[in-house]
């Protein structure tokens, strides 16, 4: 091991699609310039994007279901041809409780925020800086006269930097977490919520392919807010259509094949499952009294 680095033991159960258990997931380790789980390995120069999120059940299932299947867990960073990701659950029945798996997920949210957060919003920074157009992170546009939000397919209202009040992540201990929340100061001085976001629903990673940097966002619009003041104001509402959209996710092509083959495997065998099922009904094998 590296002198410095970090190994984070992962005890969630991986899930490579809903539902479906795959083992123990794999050990990340964090070092000094790059990622590493397994025999991949990136650079946090390279990485271009990152997403996590976990999500607990305990409001919404059975007693019976909480009991095997309690929180789901996800992290990915990407750059532009290749990701390191996971998708893991707790089950507390076999002994992998919440605890223990949200001991793991905080300590690679601490690294991530270390090591792989800072070195994205400066790229992203910079790009705003540098006037090169406008960003696009989820549903959000970013450029140096201010921030907006998107209301339709193709329709955005802004504000200027000046009126941003802030924002943070906050992280509860049950349902979706974190919880992005963007703040603006209203003409009387009044600080009130802009909007209000939660990343595991936007960028589920079962398919690894939504990765979208919303955890980020707090950082960067604060960085900007503090740099660009006195910039122009954006007009109150925009047509992203007309604009120079110059950064987005990039979602790397083999991630997108992989996502495909696992969706066409999937349907598969839920195909092969049910083909069985109704052999058996239709020829008598399977009684219902």
């Amino acid at each position: 091991m590296n002198q410095g680095s970090v190994t984070v033991k992962l005890p969630f159960v991986s899930q490579t699609v809903p539902f479906v258990f795959l083992g123990l997931s794999k050990n990340i380790t964090f070092s000094e310039n790059s990622i590493k789980t397994g025999k991949k390995e990136i650079r946090y120069d390279d990485i271009i994007s990152i997403d996590y999120f976990r999500q607990s059940w305990e409001q919404f299932k059975p007693k019976l279901y909480i009991t095997l299947h309690q929180s789901d867990y996800g992290f990915a960073v990407t750059t532009e041809t290749d990701n390191i990701y996971f998708l893991g659950t707790s089950v507390p029945i076999i002994g992998i409780s919440n605890k223990k798996c949200d001991v793991a997920f905080e300590q690679i949210v601490n690294l991530s925020k270390k090591y792989i957060e800072p070195i994205i919003v400066e790229k992203i920074y910079q790009r705003i800086s540098s006037d090169m157009g406008w960003v696009r992170i989820a549903d959000f546009l970013l450029s140096k006269r201010g921030f907006c939000k998107r209301i339709s397919e193709q329709r955005f209202i802004c504000i200027p930097w000046a009126q941003f009040g802030g924002a943070e992540l906050t992280f509860g201990s049950s349902g979706w977490w974190p919880v992005l929340v963007i703040y603006q100061e209203t003409s009387s001085g009044i600080r009130e919520i802009f909007d209000k976001v939660f990343p595991a629903q936007l960028t589920p990673l079962y398919m690894h392919n939504q990765l979208c940097n919303l955890t980020i966002l707090p950082e960067l619009m604060t960085y900007c807010a503090k740099e660009f003041a006195n910039e122009l104001a954006p007009p109150a509402e925009i047509d992203s259509r007309e604009l120079k959209i110059t950064w987005k996710e990039t979602i790397p092509q083999s991630v997108i094949r992989r996502g495909k083959t696992l969706a066409i495997a999937m349907i598969v065998f839920i195909i092969l499952i049910l083909s069985v099922f109704f052999f058996f009904l239709f020829s008598g094998k399977i009684e219902f009294t």
